[in-house]
């Protein structure tokens, strides 16, 4: 048998099984137990969340031949088999990115005014909706307005806004989250145990990070990292495919920064460069500690962000050391250094974040409010420090008395005026 890829392998195929939207399932699934199933869901959210993975749920729980009294289907009946297979007569799928005219749309929805074959719902997944063009939106629009009681559509977007707002008008809109690192690092952790895989806690917390908190990405990871795997996965080998660079070397190119020493800069971003980490790797690194830093500082402590005590305690030393200020200007800064590296017509994306970073380190990159926002905020640091250990305060200047007139003084006559 064919080697089947991991996430293919667990997709959820209930409720139950998916992972960090428990705000979406619940809502659902109470909708299918309680008889209250809208004739529109408009599932939007970033790639790999579940959007069309619940969406085919859904699918199997308005046509499940033995549906639980929860609202979860079985999973075993013929109907929900065939809708796990893609063989389901009644549910019909459009991948609107790359079928985004009106005669597509068109096609998929000429039968929409004929009953079930199955006797139970029609369901009608779109995804990627927003990218249809107008007349296949209006189209859509049409059928969205007035739908036949026996059918429900179901509309997947990354990006909702833009999705005709009559569109969005007309169905429930359903948010789909990122996972954090916890999430996944605990849903690759229950996947090896059953593929009977030993790996260290650290190397899967690795490949989560990585993911960038989207299950299918990480699994996609995970099953890279087996590849190269030769027995147990560990930490090392998992960080030298990608694991990033190394954050102590990070957290020295932001404290130059925080110094004003751009040969540090130069010096410590070489030596990433020189061991094979690619530079636009290298500014998202350095974009998501600065972030990281900036919600540390800033949260006064409030605001949680992922990362070993050890890391978080650098993350700490490195808000203080920039301030507020400078943190948004580095921000900024490597924000448009990564937009520069992109796209064929791009420059030299080394040579991008050279420049950047050396501009940083000497106080002329960014907006000039900002440069002064940042000026003001040390002078105050400053003041609040005192004055330094081991300096001493200078004595106050003393003028000489002056004596006081001993009799009356005489007005000075007003100058005579000119002639």
């Amino acid at each position: 048998m064919a080697y089947q890829s991991l996430y293919r392998k667990y997709r959820p195929q209930r409720f139950a099984e998916l992972v960090g939207q428990e705000h979406v399932t619940t809502a659902l699934r109470n909708a299918v137990r309680d008889g209250r199933v809208g004739h529109a869901y408009l599932f939007s959210g970033p790639r790999g969340t579940g959007k069309t993975t619940s969406a085919r749920i859904l699918a199997k729980a308005l046509n499940c031949l033995d549906l639980g009294d929860d609202g979860e289907p079985c999973g075993v009946c013929d109907h929900c088999a065939a809708v796990a297979q893609g063989t389901f007569i009644d549910l019909f799928e459009l991948d609107a990115a790359s079928n985004r005219g009106v005669g597509d749309t068109r096609e998929l929805l000429e039968r929409i005014a004929f009953r079930s074959a199955t006797g139970g719902k029609k369901v009608y997944i779109l995804d990627e909706v927003h990218m249809l063009t107008d007349a296949a939106s209006n189209a859509l629009l049409k059928s969205l307005e007035e739908p036949p009681d026996h059918v429900v559509f179901v509309l997947a977007t990354t990006n909702p806004e833009s999705v005709l707002p009559t569109i969005r008008s007309r169905t429930q809109h359903f948010e789909f989250s990122l996972l954090s690192t916890e999430q996944l690092t605990a849903h690759l952790a229950d996947i090896c145990a059953q593929e009977g895989v030993d790996a260290d806690a650290a190397a899967l917390e690795i490949v989560a990070r990585a993911g960038n908190g989207s299950a299918r990405d990480a699994l996609s990871l995970l099953d890279q990292a087996l590849a190269h795997a030769t027995g147990r996965l560990e930490a090392a080998e998992v960080a030298a495919l990608f694991g990033g660079s190394p954050f102590d070397l990070r957290a020295r190119i932001l404290q130059a920064i925080a110094d004003g020493d751009a040969a540090t800069v130069l010096v410590e971003l070489g030596a990433l460069l020189d061991a094979g980490h690619e530079p636009r790797r290298v500014a998202d690194d350095l974009l998501r500690a600065t972030r990281d830093a900036f919600l540390l500082h800033a949260g006064g402590g409030r605001v949680s962000v992922d990362g070993s005590e050890e890391e978080l305690a650098g993350l700490r030393a490195l808000g203080e050391s920039l301030g507020n200020g400078a943190l948004v200007r580095v921000i900024e800064t490597l924000g448009q250094a990564v937009v520069d590296m992109r796209g064929i017509d791009a420059a030299d994306p080394r040579l991008v974040l050279e420049v950047a970073l050396v501009r940083l380190a000497r106080r002329d990159a960014g907006p000039p409010m900002v440069l002064l926002a940042e000026r003001v905020e040390r002078l105050e640091r400053a003041l609040e420090g005192g004055v330094p250990a081991g300096a001493s305060a200078s004595p106050p200047v003393r003028l000489p008395p002056v004596p006081a007139p001993s009799g009356p003084v005489d007005p000075v006559p007003p100058p005579a005026e000119a002639a």
